[in-house]
This record gives structure tokens, sequence and C-alpha cells, in this order.
């Protein structure tokens, strides 16, 4: 008997040991649902550039009829407006540790999955966007941190990606436009 708990307390101090290398090692937080932390590292981003005439502005609450009726998500009437139209959003990357090539997900708040240990059994907002980033077609799509605003052409309607996952929003995204919405953290130098 003393062989299986040292056995578990061994186990369990390995599964710690991971759970906490990979928050460190992605540096990734999760806000979940917290529609306060949300809003207020939605509202850090202080002002947009200005959009171009022909750019419709999405927001992620644009995507889906809330609350969420017997029949599932239905999309709202504004994402079917703007099917097929340039759009621009603001949102985070999420940080994957095994992305698809030339796709990556954006959704409303900064995020981590982790499909090695998960699977597609993730915690993803239903309003999650799959950009396709056609200048990384055959590579993944390097992680980018902070929020970003993006413009491409809109596609609604559930398509299954090469990962799995079904998708139910897409952004193609314009070839050159990948806006960081930001200020870079600047080091300090030393005069000696």
């Amino acid at each position: 008997m003393n062989n299986l708990n040292s056995l578990c307390a061994f186990a369990c101090v390995g599964f710690l040991t991971s759970v906490a290398f990979f928050a460190t090692e992605t540096n990734a937080k999760s806000l979940g649902w917290n529609a306060d932390a949300l809003r207020g590292e939605l509202n850090s981003v202080q002002q947009l550039p200005d959009a171009i005439n022909d750019i419709a502005e999405l927001k992620f609450s644009d995507f889906f009829v809330s609350p969420v009726g017997p029949r599932g998500l239905t999309y709202t009437d504004t994402i079917k407006r703007l099917d097929g139209q340039r759009v621009r959003i603001l949102g985070f990357m999420v940080r994957q540790t095994r992305p698809s090539p030339g796709v990556a997900m954006v959704a409303a708040y900064s995020f981590a999955t982790h499909e090695g240990e998960y699977g597609l059994c993730d915690d993803l907002p239903p309003a999650t966007l799959f950009i396709q980033v056609p200048k990384y077609s055959d590579l993944a799509v390097p992680f980018t941190p902070g929020p970003l605003l993006l413009t491409g052409r809109l596609e609604i309607g559930p398509r299954q990606e090469t990962d799995g996952r079904i998708s139910h929003v897409r952004l193609l995204l314009d070839p050159e436009i990948v806006t960081e919405v930001y200020e870079p953290v600047k080091t300090a130098t030393s005069t000696n």
C-alpha cells in the first residue's frame, strides 16, 4: 500500500510540475469568461488607427445572438450582412501548442490551448475567429502577443479545419496587413 501511495504522490507532483511549466513557459493568461477583465484588457488599447472607407468594423459580440437560444448559436444580422465583405477586428491571437499551417485563431481576450494535453477539448469561446494567413500557407503562423488589429474578407458558415475543429467565422487575412496596436516594451540601456 505504501508503494501505491508513493506512486500516486509522485504522479501528482509530476502533473502539477507540468502544469506549472506550461503556464510559465507559454507566459499565457486566461481571463476565462470574466467580463470585467476582458473589458479592461480591450480598453487598454486607447485609440485604433482610422479605418479605410470600404472596411467595416467587426466585434466579437457581433458573431452570435446573445443569449444563446434553445437551437444553439445563431448568427447576428450584422455578421450575416458582412459575410464576404472586408472587415477589421481587434483581438488576441490564441497561443497553440500544435498550430495548423496557415491558420491562426483569434479571440476577444488572450488565451492559450494545449492540444497535446486536452486535444480539441479546450474551452475556446464560441466567438473564436479562424484567421487564414496566405503568407504562412505551409508553415505555422508565429504567435504574436498583445492586441492585433486584423483586416481581411469575412466568411461565415460551418467548416472543418485541418486540425479537426469546426470553424464558424473565418477571416481571409489581407496579405500585407497585420498591425500590432500596443506600445512595444522599451528596454533600459546602460550608459557605461
